[in-house]
């Protein structure tokens, strides 16, 4: 009997511990991997958790290879879904640190005045659940 969820899990954390070791191309595959696992098991916590990750290990990964994030449209709209994801969900954690991830995308673009929407979004959301860490972040 397989456990597609559990296998889900396990290729989301391979890929944040290749990230972790260096091997971007190689995390980005598994963490694409596990985001496809999740959206077919319609595991929307799991999905949101991946596009997060993904989004933002491919934004650094075209960052290095560019030296900038102009080309940052998938990575953007991973992390916009993402952050979708998590409001409907009601989980304002992964929403928050969504908002940071794009604040991060828009800055690099040259759309100051969004970046600092996105990060007073990030704060109130922080805010919202006592995480001052995470306010001081956004």
């Amino acid at each position: 009997n397989e456990d597609a969820r559990g296998e889900a899990w396990t290729l989301f954390y391979l890929g944040q511990a290749l990230e972790e070791d260096g091997d971007t191309d190689r995390a980005v595959r598994e963490l694409e991997r596990s985001r496809t696992m999740f959206s077919r098991m319609r595991d929307v916590y799991g999905l949101a958790c991946a596009r997060h990750h993904s989004g933002r290990v491919t934004r650094d990964q075209r960052a290095a290879q560019t030296g900038n994030l102009r080309n940052s449209g998938f990575a953007r709209q991973l992390l916009m879904d993402a952050r979708a994801d998590f409001r409907r969900i009601k989980v304002p954690y992964g929403e928050a640190w969504a908002c940071v991830e794009l604040a991060l995308i828009d800055a690099g673009n040259g759309r100051a005045p969004q970046a600092l929407e996105l990060c007073g979004e990030a704060a109130e959301l922080f805010a919202s659940y006592g995480d001052a860490r995470g306010g001081d972040w956004a």
